[in-house]
């Protein structure tokens, strides 16, 4: 049974309302997990890489024909689900990769090119994060037509709402804890784009529940390992 135009319509601004505000809730979180593990101004690496992950979705849509050919309710939900588990892999791997920024300065030596590498692997972490939603935000507001300014209205609400819930929610929960419940916001929508009892709304709805168990500290999350260089004096100019 198909949904009516107007029904499928609801939904997907519904969509991309709750996509909008794993993106935001995502986005803060992580300039605060990434000011505590490195240093205060790797928060603006952090911004770009999320610009870029966005971006770069919106891209795909336009360069892959595959993309553009699906089914919007089918894109949305295996972005919506492979994006939640980016999510949840990359802050275990953004918290846990021990990293020595200081060190990158040591020109030619093999600890500046290790721990180059492993902001390499940190930024590259952080930027497919936020890839799926960049593909979900182009697909919806590509197909919106002349509904675009609503869907756009919705998007503007969910980033609004996730800018406003960030700073109380990282209070309350935890730096960690946001970016695992901007995952489940995420897999959320891949039900609300694919309500009907089948797989995809299943293996979402199961996914929403063992994210949800790490937000509210049933399942512990480890510990954010500080980069070494902050356990060290800096040295003074020559």
């Amino acid at each position: 049974m198909t949904d009516s135009p107007l029904a499928a319509r609801s939904r997907h601004i519904a969509t991309i309302f709750f996509v909008s505000l794993a993106g935001l809730l995502l986005e803060v979180a992580y300039t605060r997990i990434v000011s505590f593990k490195l240093w205060y101004y790797y928060t603006y690496l952090v911004l770009g890489l999320a610009l870029l992950g966005i971006g770069s979705g919106g891209i795909f849509v336009v360069v892959w024909p595959r993309i553009r050919q699906a089914a919007t309710d089918r894109v949305i939900t295996t972005c919506a689900l492979l994006g939640a588990v980016f999510i949840a892999l990359g802050e275990l791997i953004v918290g846990w990769f021990p990293i020595n920024t200081i060190k990158i300065w040591d020109y030619g030596k093999a600890t500046s090119y290790a721990n180059l590498g492993a902001l390499v692997a940190i930024s590259f972490t952080l930027f497919v994060s936020f890839i799926m939603i960049g593909v979900i935000v182009a697909v919806l507001l590509g197909r919106a037509e002349d509904r675009v300014n609503r869907f756009y209205f919705a998007d503007l609400i969910g980033a609004a709402l996730g800018c406003a819930l960030a700073i109380p929610l990282i209070w309350w929960l935890g730096p960690p804890q946001v970016v695992m419940l901007a995952a489940v916001v995420l897999a959320l929508a891949a039900v609300v784009a694919r309500p009907r009892i089948g797989v995809p709304s299943v293996v979402a709805g199961g996914l929403a529940v063992v994210l949800l168990l790490t937000v509210t500290n049933v399942v512990r999350l480890p510990e954010i390992q500080v980069e070494g260089g902050k356990n060290q004096p800096i040295r003074p100019a020559a």
